[in-house]
């Protein structure tokens, strides 16, 4: 930097050296790959976990929590906008009317998958992005999605054994 400057004539000028703050470390902590995806599994698996047991606790606290930061740092770094959370509630209102309220699976639970994953997914997404990212992107979705899935149906096939548990889950 030195050497231009001097080759431009400014070698007496001043040097500031900007370096990321506290925020920018942090935004950059939850949009890395491997937190967000582990932010979608958390948050899926609580609001799962949260659906199938009767009243309002610790999974749907750590659910809601672990969503509203993922967004929040999608957000900051604008990837996700409010089409994107609004997909993703509107996906989770009908799969738990699946769940809780229509008998069978139909409509409502392949709409709200659909809106699920295209909601996590293009919150993902910048603008200018390769068929190749569009579909890496999708495959972390489905991949974190899959992942709280299992590890709902581990949790809630041997919660209700565990001494905490037989308070949480109506046998």
């Amino acid at each position: 930097i030195e050497e231009v400057l001097k080759h431009l004539g400014l070698s007496g000028a001043e040097v500031r050296r900007a370096s990321p703050n506290w925020a920018e470390n942090l935004v950059r902590f939850l949009t890395h790959p491997i937190v967000s995806s582990l932010l979608i599994t958390i948050g899926m698996l609580g609001i799962i976990l949260e659906i199938r047991t009767p009243g309002f606790g610790v999974p749907g606290l750590l659910g809601i929590s672990s969503i509203a930061l993922f967004f929040w740092g999608h957000w900051l770094v604008q990837l996700a906008g409010w089409e994107e959370i609004l997909l993703v509630c509107s996906g989770l209102l009908l799969l738990a009317a699946e769940v809780l309220l229509i008998p069978g699976f139909g409509v409502a639970g392949v709409l709200g998958i659909a809106a699920l994953l295209s909601g996590l997914s293009l919150s993902l997404i910048g603008g200018g992005a390769t068929w190749d990212f569009i579909l890496r992107a999708l495959g972390r979705v489905i991949f974190s999605l899959l992942l709280a899935l299992v590890g709902s149906l581990v949790l809630l096939r041997f919660l209700p054994r565990l001494p905490f548990g037989r308070r949480l889950i109506l046998e």
